[in-house]
């Protein structure tokens, strides 16, 4: 008779006044499908993390969810990716020179993924 892929599971992480939760939630399923939720300037993890989650199960469906809070109230000083801000800048340049209007401003790029690290 097969296990059951049904569960949950919660740990908690703190080192040098940052607290790591991660959460995860399995229910059975025919197929290996895996939703990560991570907090926006974390996102480039999600591929590696979904990787390691189906590298280890062969079906079911498994939501992992991780926050980080800094404990000191704080994330740190702000520091512009000048590389991620080069490469969205060129890209959106390419969407323009295709016929694609709209005005490249600073509140655009600002708002993107990755700009800025902490």
């Amino acid at each position: 008779m097969p296990a059951s892929m049904t569960g949950f599971g919660k740990a908690q992480v703190e080192a040098t006044g940052l607290r790591a939760s991660v959460e995860v939630r399995t229910v059975n399923g025919k197929y290996g499908d895996v939703s990560i939720h991570l907090p926006r300037y974390l996102s480039e993890l999600e591929s590696p993390i979904k990787d390691l989650v189906l590298s280890t199960i062969s079906r079911g469906r498994v939501d992992v969810s991780i926050t980080l809070q800094n404990e000191q109230g704080s994330q740190g000083a702000p520091k512009l990716n000048d590389a991620v801000v080069d490469a969205y800048i060129s890209e959106l340049r390419k969407l323009n020179e295709r016929g694609v209007e709209g005005e490249l401003t600073l509140a655009t790029v600002a708002g993107l993924p990755s700009v800025f690290s902490f």
